[in-house]
């Protein structure tokens, strides 16, 4: 019996390097569906419950309507850490 290892599947989330999720705002809610949203990831000094503790603030002002920011700001967002190392 011959061992086949399948390809990975291809994945427009991670990028190349294997770890880095993609085109999300504020490091959490996925621009291409904002119903998609990653608490706690872990990229800045800071403590993990205080961290996961204000993204739930933001999403549920978020999900209220409070805040809305335009494609336009999410986009330029996610360009300001287009070099940034810890990108999510």
């Amino acid at each position: 019996n011959t061992l086949v290892t399948p390809a990975p599947p291809s994945n427009k989330f991670i990028s190349n390097d294997g770890y880095k999720m993609q085109r999300l705002y504020m490091r959490m809610l996925y621009v291409d569906d904002p119903s998609l949203v990653f608490f706690n990831i872990p990229t800045m000094a800071l403590s993990s419950l205080m961290l996961i503790e204000y993204q739930c603030k933001w999403y549920v002002q978020y999900m209220k309507g409070i805040l809305q920011p335009s494609q336009e700001e999410m986009e330029l967002e996610i360009q300001s850490r287009q070099c940034d190392k810890t990108q999510d």
